[in-house]
């Protein structure tokens, strides 16, 4: 299964194989999840809490994340054991440094729930 995908970065972390691979079909960031869009209300002559700058900042995040969806840079990461088995895996990821750190957070949460 993994074979075919490209490898972006692997590396070992407390005895398991993290491999940040190619997620070469990704789900759309807006057509299959329903939590895109964010209101922001503001006027020109009140103060009403939203500030300009936040809904400037958002959007340039979902310009961002729709590009790399666009330009296919969204990765998945599989945890490999220490017995060669599949221990875990996420899908979808637009940040492969982001999805490291979620592999090793991962795998800590996991050795620490067998303590």
């Amino acid at each position: 299964m993994y074979a075919t995908a490209d490898t972006v970065k692997e590396t070992i972390y407390r005895g398991r194989t993290i491999k940040i691979i190619t997620d070469d079909n990704p789900m759309h960031p807006h057509h299959d999840f329903d939590n895109v869009g964010k209101m922001i209300c503001f006027h020109k002559r009140y103060d009403l809490g939203d500030k300009h700058g936040k809904a400037k900042e958002y959007l340039q995040g979902e310009v961002k994340s729709y590009d790399k969806y666009l330009t296919g840079q969204f990765v998945d990461y599989v945890i490999i054991g220490i017995d060669g088995e599949e221990e875990d895996s996420c899908w979808g990821i637009d940040d492969a440094e982001y999805a490291m750190q979620e592999a090793k957070d991962t795998i800590d949460a996991s050795l620490k729930r067998k303590e």
